[in-house]
C-alpha cells in the first residue's frame, strides 16, 4: 500500500477588501485528504482559495460566503452636529452604519429611529439597512424646544 503525504498551502486567491484569512497553511496531507482547521476570516464576504503543493496541480475552491455576525453597534455616520430653525427639516440625512462585532456591515437589519430630547417629529423612522450595512432616517422635523435636540 502506498500513502500519499505532500506538504500543501493554501492561499487566498479572492477576498473582500480588507480580507484576510488566518491559521494553518502549510499543511501535511494524508491519503490525498488534507484538512484545513482552525481558519478564520477577518472579513465578511466572498473568498476563494487555491490549494497548491509540490508536485501537484493546484485546486481552486468554489466560492465560500462568510456572513456578518449579529449586530453589536451602531454608528451615526453622516447627520450629526446639525443646526436648524425650530419646527424645520434638518437639512442633511440621518444615516447610521449597524456592525457586528469584527466591524463587518450587517445587511437586512431594521433600524429605528426615535425622537430622545426636543420633541419633533420624524418620518421614515423605521430602515432596512442596506449590503454596507447602512440605514437612513426619512427626515426629522425639529420640536419647539431652543437648544440642543437629539434622537436615538
Amino acid at each position: 500500500a502506498t500513502t500519499f503525504n505532500a506538504n500543501v498551502a493554501l492561499n487566498v486567491i479572492e477576498a473582500p477588501s480588507g480580507g484576510t484569512v488566518s491559521g494553518p497553511t502549510g499543511i501535511v496531507a494524508a491519503s490525498g485528504v488534507a484538512v484545513f482547521n482552525g481558519l478564520s476570516a477577518n472579513r465578511a464576504g466572498a473568498y476563494r482559495f487555491t490549494v497548491t503543493g509540490v508536485g501537484l496541480l493546484p485546486d481552486t475552491s468554489g466560492v465560500i460566503v462568510v456572513s456578518a455576525g449579529a449586530p453589536s453597534a451602531v454608528t451615526a455616520t453622516s447627520g450629526t452636529g446639525q443646526s436648524a430653525n425650530i419646527n424645520s427639516l434638518v437639512p442633511n440625512p440621518i444615516v447610521v452604519r449597524v456592525a457586528d462585532g469584527a466591524d463587518n456591515p450587517v445587511p437586512n437589519a431594521v433600524v429605528t429611529f426615535a425622537v430622545a430630547t426636543g420633541g419633533g417629529a420624524l418620518t421614515g423612522a423605521v430602515d432596512t439597512t442596506d449590503a454596507n450595512g447602512l440605514a437612513t432616517l426619512g427626515s426629522w422635523t425639529l420640536g419647539a424646544t431652543v437648544g440642543a435636540q437629539s434622537i436615538t
